[in-house]
């Protein structure tokens, strides 16, 4: 990504009376609207966002900038160039120059040599992704991840402009549609101002001003305030999503000590508990406690925690009979009434005083990890194995994102295959963005692509 020192003369040229109007009306429209959306203030940004997204931002604005024409024929890296352009190497001119002809646009990333380059796909106007040199992005980049940024070629290289922003699948399917309905407005204000002037729509001056280059050059501003109003939206909203479990209760994890009733044993605690419908052993003096209920709707607000057994019970809290203690371990304060309730009739007499408590690791092991026992290997094998088995089982299920068709089916149409291709690549960056090491971003998706026949197409 070129850096900023290659700016450097013409951000000062910038700062001259005859510019510095028309920069602040740059910056007005890559960061107005979000701003105004959200009742914010420029100079709020970087306390709200941090120093560096906003040092970004600014980038985006100043090289969309450097592209203005305007009206009186007027471009500051002309001036630039012409008044102080003996004072630059040939680089930064060539670099200056190609930016004054740039556009930004939508990217997919992939096939990503950290240190070295990657391969861009345009989102926007397609064709055959090209090879861009890039040293420091390129560490922090995941395949299939979506780039607006300006591509320029230098000394025979396409490299990447300042300016660059990451943005989520979701984020930049919302771009790709604005861009989409702005194409569609342009056409039909076209349309309308041809045969006002009774010009033919189809012609070639019309046909240029409808251009995958002209549009962009229009549109430049709707990725930066897109990109601001997705990240403002996550600063100013929740911090975190609300967690409940099955039943929307707020997940407050709880244990619920009996201390054994005078005179009673543990073996007949123990044979009253196997006889209990909805407790299942689970180990030595374990049982789990069940209870057949209907899986949350994907419609409900925030995070559901949810735990199921093979034939689709519901795990409420878990039972542990220790010494002369029984536990009782729930994920809310309702199940832990419940199950109290429930204990207290099932073993009447045979127990003594409740006593309910938040349940905390104990303050005698701070910090200890929970494991497995397992190796990190092991554990990482039984991860994966059991990825392959839920996406070989999700391939014949309904997918909301590919329409709520199942995967198999849906390769069986063109549609059906771009939508699918699309899937498989944000199920891939997701996985990517867990830290490198972890199970889930070292999982290699390639099976599944070759089992729906995509293989040709993960590029």
């Amino acid at each position: 990504m070129a850096g900023g020192h290659l700016l450097g003369g013409i951000i000062k040229w910038a700062q001259r009376e005859e510019w510095r109007e028309a920069l602040a009306e740059a910056l007005e429209r890559h960061l107005g609207d979000a701003c105004a959306e959200n009742e914010v203030d420029f100079e709020e940004l970087p306390e709200l966002v941090g120093e560096h997204f906003v040092a970004t931002l600014w980038g985006c604005a100043f090289e969309d900038f450097l592209t203005v024409e305007f009206d009186d024929g007027a471009n500051i890296v002309d001036d630039y160039l012409k008044r102080r352009g003996w004072k630059e190497t040939a680089r930064i001119r060539d670099y200056l120059a190609a930016l004054r002809r740039s556009v930004m646009s939508l990217y997919e990333v992939s096939d990503i040599l950290p240190g070295q380059s990657f391969l861009a796909r345009d989102l926007v106007r397609g064709g055959e992704p090209v090879r861009v040199s890039e040293v420091s992005a390129t560490k922090a980049m995941r395949q299939w991840d979506r780039l607006a940024a300006r591509l320029v070629t230098v000394g025979g290289k396409t490299i990447m402009g300042g300016g660059a922003l990451r943005f989520e699948h979701r984020t930049a399917t919302e771009v790709l549609d604005a861009l989409a309905q702005l194409r569609r407005q342009a056409q039909e204000y076209i349309k309308n101002l041809a045969e006002e002037e009774g010009v033919a729509p189809q012609s070639a001056a019309l046909g240029e001003l409808l251009s995958g280059d002209a549009s962009l050059a229009a549109a430049a501003s709707l990725f930066t305030n897109i990109w601001l109003g997705a990240l403002l939206d996550k600063v100013l909203g929740d911090a975190e999503p609300q967690l409940s479990n099955t039943d929307g209760d707020p997940l407050e994890f709880t244990i619920v000590r009996f201390p054994l009733a005078e005179g009673v044993s543990v073996v007949e605690i123990g044979d009253r508990l196997d006889d209990l419908p909805g407790l299942q052993p689970a180990g030595d003096q374990i049982w789990d406690w069940f209870d057949v209920g209907p899986v949350p709707s994907p419609a409900i607000q925030g995070v559901r925690y949810l735990s199921l057994n093979d034939s689709g019970a519901t795990l409420h809290g878990s039972i542990e009979l220790t010494g002369q203690t029984l536990t009782l371990r729930v994920n809310s304060i309702r199940r832990s009434d419940a199950g109290r309730l429930m204990l207290e009739q099932a073993l009447p007499g045979l127990l003594g005083q409740a006593v309910t408590a938040p349940d905390v690791p104990d303050p005698a092991s701070p910090g200890r990890p929970v494991t497995t026992g397992l190796s990190p290997e092991a554990e990482r094998e039984i991860i994966w194995q059991t990825l392959d088995a839920h996406y070989r089982s999700v391939m014949d299920q309904p997918v909301a994102m590919i329409g709520n068709e199942a995967p198999r089916e849906a390769v069986q149409t063109a549609e059906g295959r771009e939508r699918v291709v699309a899937w498989l690549k944000y199920l891939e960056n997701q996985s990517a963005a867990h830290p490198k090491g972890e199970p889930l971003a070292d999982y290699d998706f390639t099976w599944l692509w070759q089992e729906l026949g995509l293989l040709a197409s993960r590029r």
